[in-house]
């Protein structure tokens, strides 16, 4: 399908919840000897699109949850939750297109890191590189575990976690 329809369903708006900590963390080390300010990109982008990703990951589990819990949730919770499925329910995309666009979103921010775990590596070492692999895999971690098993966070209240 096309990357549009994808953009728009992975709700773009909420970019900024994550690209203004980003760039705020960005403009904070400026000053730092060690801010390879090239990097800068490759970081913003790939946060940006591990974000999208992980909207559209949050639409998978939510319309992979049992449809008794998800008409409750629905009836008492924030209209947003309605709304996010709403490709899938009307037969726009499948299960599956859904599960393509996510691992394209995700591929591309992995691309990302890769290019920053690289330069870490190169210009600082091991541990810098580690640093990258550590934090792109606890992002990777509770991104999942917002709406997907068995934690499910956003289910408990803890989602913003």
């Amino acid at each position: 399908m096309r990357f549009r329809f994808w953009l728009d369903n992975s709700r773009k708006i909420a970019l900024p919840q994550s690209a203004l900590p980003c760039l705020t963390a960005m403009v904070l080390c400026i000053g730092q000897e060690s801010f390879v300010w090239w990097l800068a990109l490759p970081v913003l982008l790939g946060v940006c699109a591990a974000h999208l990703g992980m909207n559209l990951a949050d639409d998978y589990f939510d319309f992979k949850h049992d449809s008794r819990v998800r008409s409750e949730i629905c009836s008492t919770s924030v209209r947003a939750r309605m709304e996010k499925c709403h490709y899938l329910l009307s037969g726009e995309a499948t299960l599956q297109q859904l599960g393509i666009a996510i691992c394209c979103f995700l591929g591309f921010a992995s691309l990302m890191g890769l290019v920053v775990l690289v330069a870490q590596w190169l210009l600082h070492g091991w541990q810098a590189a580690m640093g990258v692999v550590l934090y792109a895999a606890l992002g990777l971690f509770f991104g999942l575990e917002y709406s997907g098993k068995p934690l499910e966070l956003g289910f408990h209240g803890l989602g913003e976690l």
